[in-house]
Order: C-alpha cells, then structure tokens, then sequence
C-alpha cells in the first residue's frame, strides 16, 4: 500500500499504476480511490500513467485540517516526491472543487 505522508503526518494512500502521461483523479466525499478503478483501467490500457488517492476516507488516516487545505498538502507532497507534475485530472464531486 503506497502513501504520502505530510509534514504534519497525515498519511494519504494512493495508486499509481502505469508510465506514460499522468492523470491523477480526485474523488468527492464519501468515496475514495476505488470509486475510479474502472476509469483508471481504461487510460491504463490506453498507456496513460494513472494516479487517483484517498483524501481522509478508507485507507488514509482522517485529516487534522479542512479537507482543501489536505488537498493542498497532497498537492504539494506529490510534487515535491517526483510522483506527478501538473497533470491532467478527472474529479468528482467535492474533489472536482478542490483538485
């Protein structure tokens, strides 16, 4: 199980399968990284590098701040880790406004 851990120790899980151009995908609240498997499966088989994590649900630990501002650290924790730099995104929801 893959994670990012913040400077304030939030762990956010994510997946990242593939090479290729990156599209990460956000979810809204109360779904999580699985809601977007069959999404991800389709631009995996067309040679996209696909990434989507949870933000506060199922496998990452709960938030100590407002979710926009954990969107932001994850944002940051991405870039800073080498795992995407400003890629497309799908988003849904609530993550469609914070992504």
């Amino acid at each position: 199980m893959a994670t990012i851990t913040t400077k304030d120790g939030v762990e956010i899980f994510y997946k990242d399968w593939g090479k290729g151009q990156p599209i990460v995908f956000s979810h809204g609240w109360p779904l999580s990284a699985d809601d977007w498997d069959t999404q991800m499966l389709f631009f995996l088989e067309h040679g996209y590098r696909v990434i989507a994590h949870d933000r506060g649900f199922r496998c990452s630990s709960p938030p100590t701040e407002p979710s926009s501002t954990t969107m932001c650290r994850l944002d940051r924790s991405m870039a800073i880790t080498g795992l995407v730099r400003n890629p497309p995104r799908a988003r849904s929801g609530i993550g469609g406004a914070r992504a």
